[in-house]
């Protein structure tokens, strides 16, 4: 039995359920490598980095929430199956044999994933603590832990509902150690462990419609819940998109405003460059002309030396003929002297007369010419005095201009290197601006293409929720259906035990069975044996030709994604060949 069960389990597991465990398998390693990333948090990441990862986590978290919603549903549908497989007294190994393993086998890795995200969910929490003791308040905080609540009551229903199928698991693991017992026991025993069976079965087939509707109710309520989510996400992501939107634009204003100052420093510092290139030229001019000026001021110097010594050569020169003049006037008063006296003296020295006169006009002539270039000398040298005077004045107000244009060549060199220093910084601001533009820009890309995706997905989830919903009440009319041909067929085995009865109490062959029971009873309960499989299998005859004429009366066809109708036959069966059976022993035993 052991060797059959694990073949049968190997292939519904291979048939059933190998997509769905690589899925969840793929899960539960994202979920270690991301609880991993929680834990390894360092100290020196910026708040926002740390938002972010947060608010990736949470919707993690949540896309897994919605997976183990549907897989909590899809065990669910698992769940009727298992539970008629244990109903069976006699189980056979077909297509309830391999839903009930699937159901054990999807159970169990919902309750290891539910405890592995509860970890991680944990982690979470923990990890929004700790960052709102450190930053201070923040909206973004408060929504992530408004997100982390409705998360946590999501995965507290979802650890109720695998705690239930646990306990399903364990009720059954009880229930066939129950089986075995029971087989060791008396018939006593056992005809009243089947009434009890058959009531057990009763109510829990009450509880089983319960509980579809108490899930159908939960689902209601997930999809509000998810709706509501979806809803916060997109206005989050609106939130963050208007946010950003409005960084980019006072980014790009910043760059701008950085672009036409630095359009405007550059106007400046051209025109400043080009005036400083004019008074580079100007001082060029300015200093070949000093130059000019000077060598032209040592050329004076040179000739005032030369004109200097000239006056002094003139000045002896005019002091050595006024001395001549003296001279000349001294013998000139002795020639009028001797000229009066030689009058006096006689005709003879009229000769010497004429001659001396001719001597004193020279002589008159030559203190004239003397006198003459005296005066030119001094306005010459009064000339050159003015000259000098003028050239002095020329020189200090060169030298006052000179002073003036050093002056301004270093005011206009200091403005160069300020509106230098000013560039770079220009430049370098909008080289960071542009890189953080780039920046902004790639992050804006990923946040659409992040809502892209988060959309998709979010509407294939809701797809697959309505979807869901349009199966519930498919569900619900099936069981209803089910029910109402459990109650038809219960009265009409009620009806074909009564004239079993009566057919029994007409005859007269019960008279002889006891005495034969009394004297060989291992031969009597061979013959009821027979009896009771005769008997079971006309009952399941008729029960099948009667459920033939209900089926064709009342059931409509039934959605090609519901469950195969025989899933539900089956059961039924076996649980009405044990109705059977314990009302024939009760007959028995009270005939005995």
């Amino acid at each position: 039995m052991d060797v059959e069960t694990s073949n049968h389990s190997s292939i519904a597991v291979d048939d059933g359920t190998s997509a769905e465990l690589e899925l969840e398998s793929s899960n539960v390693d994202s979920l270690e490598v991301l609880s991993s990333k929680g834990d390894a948090v360092q100290g020196n990441e910026k708040p926002e980095e740390i938002l972010t990862k947060i608010e990736l986590d949470l919707a993690y978290s949540s896309e897994k929430l919605v997976n183990f919603n549907v897989l909590a549903i899809h065990v669910a549908t698992r769940e009727n199956d298992f539970e008629a497989f244990l109903s069976e007294e006699e189980p056979t190994f077909g297509d309830s044999a391999l839903n009930a393993l699937e159901f054990d086998i999807l159970s169990g890795i919902l309750d290891s994933e539910v405890n592995v995200l509860e970890k991680f969910v944990s982690t979470l929490q923990n990890e929004i603590d700790r960052i709102s003791n450190n930053v201070a308040s923040c909206e973004k905080l408060h929504v992530y832990e408004e997100l982390l609540k409705q998360s946590l009551e999501q995965l507290s229903e979802i650890k109720e509902q695998s705690t239930n199928f646990q306990k399903i698991i364990s009720f059954s693991g009880k229930h066939a150690e129950d089986l075995r017992f029971s087989e060791f026991t008396s018939l006593s025993d056992s005809d009243t462990k089947i009434k009890m069976q058959t009531t057990e079965q009763q109510r829990h087939i009450l509880r089983l419609l319960e509980k579809s509707l108490a899930r159908e109710l939960d689902l209601e309520k997930k999809l509000n819940e998810s709706k509501q989510n979806q809803e916060l996400l997109k206005l989050g992501l609106q939130e963050e998109l208007f946010f950003m939107e409005g960084e980019a634009e006072s980014v790009w204003k910043r760059s701008f405003m950085a672009e036409n100052y630095a359009e405007v420093l550059l106007s400046t510092s051209k025109e400043l460059l080009s005036r400083l290139q004019v008074m580079q030229f100007s001082m060029n001019g300015l200093t070949q002309r000093e130059e000019s000026l000077n060598s032209k001021l040592h050329d004076y110097s040179a000739g005032m030396g030369t004109k200097d010594r000239k006056l002094l050569e003139q000045e002896s020169t005019i002091e050595v003929l006024q001395n001549e003049c003296r001279s000349l006037r001294e013998a000139n008063i002795e020639l009028d002297k001797k000229l009066n006296h030689i009058k006096s003296g006689g005709a003879s020295a009229s000769n010497k007369v004429e001659q001396l006169e001719r001597q004193l006009q020279e002589t008159d002539v030559r203190l004239a010419h003397a006198v003459a270039s005296s005066d030119a000398t001094l306005e010459k040298q009064e000339m050159l005095n003015s000259t000098i005077k003028d050239m002095d004045n020329l020189i200090t107000t060169l030298r006052s201009k000179v002073s003036t244009a050093e002056k301004q060549i270093a005011i206009v060199e200091y403005e160069c290197i300020t509106l230098s220093d000013t560039n770079t910084d220009l430049t370098e601001e909008l080289s960071f601006l542009r890189g953080r533009i780039e920046g902004l820009e790639a992050s804006l890309h990923d946040a659409e293409k992040q809502k892209r995706a988060t959309t998709k997905d979010i509407s294939i989830r809701i797809k697959l929720i309505t979807d869901l919903v349009g199966q519930l009440p498919l569900e619900r009319e099936r069981l209803h259906k089910q029910i109402y041909l459990l109650t038809k067929d219960k009265k009409v085995m009620q009806n074909y035990l009564k004239k079993i009865q009566k057919n029994n109490l007409s005859s007269g062959d019960y008279h002889k069975e006891p005495t034969k029971a009394t004297v060989e009873p291992d031969t009597t309960s061979k013959k009821s044996e027979n009896k009771v499989t005769g008997t079971s299998c006309s009952i399941s005859e008729e029960i099948k030709s009667s459920k033939d004429v209900s089926e064709n009366e009342n059931m409509r066809n039934i959605d090609a994604r519901q469950m195969n109708f025989k899933y539900i036959l089956f059961p039924m069966f076996a649980l009405l060949i044990s109705a059977a059976i314990a009302f024939w022993f009760e007959y028995q035993s009270g005939r005995i």
